[in-house]
């Protein structure tokens, strides 16, 4: 290197040094600075906005369902919005104020929607409780089984058999689990939202007559009086986790699985060897 050259990397060095020094020194007397805003916060998400006859006109409030479901109440400018008599219309949008958003494909696209199963092989629905019913820590409701029951480690009917209760015992109902496999249907009728010939699959109980479904590629909740169905047999074996399954407790302590056990008795036996 010639001594120029040398002389000239010398003071780009010291150059280098004496500006890491002042962004220091400047760093060290000045506020902190604010934290950047993350992008996801900033950013608006799409929201249901259902519209709503008012003096002044119309009001649009926010309403917490998703797009499909959105979509099935009702959407504006379309025959739908007049389903229910009040003229009220659903639309997608970032804010109450926004312009509708397009929907999604799978929604304005019958057959795209029609060919997305369900994501699940098995879903967990649940039933009306009563007073009687027990949760937790409470104490087992009794109930007098009719027949000899097998009980399971896990509801599953492939799990460990822990035993065979005789007929006629007491036992506590400590929990239940309500599981279901997607059961496959069409639509036959034209009706709340709904369109004849669409694809609808029957996922779980949902309680007080309704169930959640799958329908164009998301889920929704549907009645078991409304849309009229037609349902398809399977010819798939049962899925050894589908059923109405009890966590029965015997006096010793011994608890179990049991499904679809046949009973009487409910809260008005006790719980004993007998």
């Amino acid at each position: 290197m010639t001594g120029f050259n040398a002389h000239r990397a010398g003071l780009s060095a010291l150059a280098v040094v004496s500006m890491g020094l002042s962004a220091c020194a400047v760093r060290e007397g000045a506020p902190p600075a604010p934290d950047a805003p993350a992008a996801a916060e900033e950013m608006a998400k799409p929201a249901c906005y259902p519209k709503f006859p008012a003096e002044d006109g119309e009001l649009w409030y926010l309403d917490y369902v998703d797009e499909t479901e959105c979509y099935r109440l009702g959407v504006c400018e379309d025959a739908r919005a007049e389903n229910d008599g009040t003229g009220q219309c659903h639309k997608w949008a970032l804010g109450a104020d926004e312009p509708a958003l397009a929907w999604s494909e799978r929604l304005t696209n019958r057959d795209l929607g029609n060919s997305i199963p369900p994501p699940e092989d098995l879903y967990e629905g649940f039933g009306e409780m009563t007073s009687e019913s027990c949760f937790e820590n409470c104490q087992p409701v009794p109930i007098r089984l009719s027949n000899a029951t097998i009980v399971y480690a896990q509801p599953d009917t492939r799990s460990e058999v822990v035993d065979t209760l005789p007929a006629t015992e007491c036992v506590g109902q400590k929990s239940y689990k309500l599981r279901s496999s997607p059961t496959r249907g069409v639509v036959t009728e034209t009706d709340h939202g709904y369109s004849a010939g669409d694809v609808i699959y029957s996922l779980a109980y949902e309680g007080e007559g309704a169930y959640l479904a799958w329908w164009r590629g998301g889920y929704t909740s549907a009645e078991h009086d409304y849309p009229e169905v037609q349902w398809e047999e399977s010819t798939e074996p049962a899925d050894p986790r589908a059923g109405y399954w009890l966590e029965l407790v015997r006096a010793d302590g011994t608890v179990g699985w049991a499904l679809e056990p046949d009973y009487t008795d409910y809260g008005f036996c006790t719980i004993a060897q007998e």
